[in-house]
């Protein structure tokens, strides 16, 4: 029998078809997506929950560092105070403090132990700003045109509350 070395066409192919299997694989059934399309400002917002006691709009902004809220709603959280910072925004600085919020829900996604920011503001603070530090918890984020899709991470069996 003999065997021929395979183009390079041909590996190529191989790899894109192999990818490409890997792409079309459905998720667990026990991963919780969410999805939204984008507003008619170009952003992409969802209801949030935090520390399970108050709701908020969440504005998903893959540029940011950390979930970003204002200092009333970290009170009302009862988060303590932590380490002063200083934020360099496309428009202003801003100065806040660390705080650590306990869960977020987004949907039926759950995210525990997130690090956040508060921020002294004037201004009308009812949208928190869902930065990297919350979305680099979930499995995946996948933005494709106008709809975003958020992968939340899959409960392992033995420790799934029922």
């Amino acid at each position: 029998m003999m065997f021929r070395k395979p183009s390079v066409l041909g590996c190529l192919s191989l790899k894109l078809s192999i990818l490409g299997a890997g792409l079309a694989l459905p998720l667990p059934v026990s991963a919780q997506t969410e999805s939204t399309d984008v507003g008619p400002t170009g952003v992409f917002r969802f209801t949030v929950t935090l520390n399970g006691r108050v709701t908020s709009r969440g504005l998903i902004d893959t540029g940011a560092t950390s979930v970003v809220l204002c200092a009333r709603i970290a009170k009302l959280l009862g988060s303590n105070t932590g380490e002063a910072v200083e934020l360099n925004t496309a428009n202003e600085k801003l100065f806040g403090y660390r705080i650590n919020i306990t869960s977020i829900r987004i949907g039926k996604i759950f995210l525990a132990a997130v690090p956040a920011i508060a921020v002294e503001t004037s201004v009308d603070c009812d949208e928190i700003l869902i930065g990297m530090s919350a979305l680099r918890k979930l499995r995946r984020v996948v933005i494709s045109g106008d709809k975003i899709v958020l992968f939340g991470v899959a409960r392992h069996p033995k420790t799934r509350r029922e």
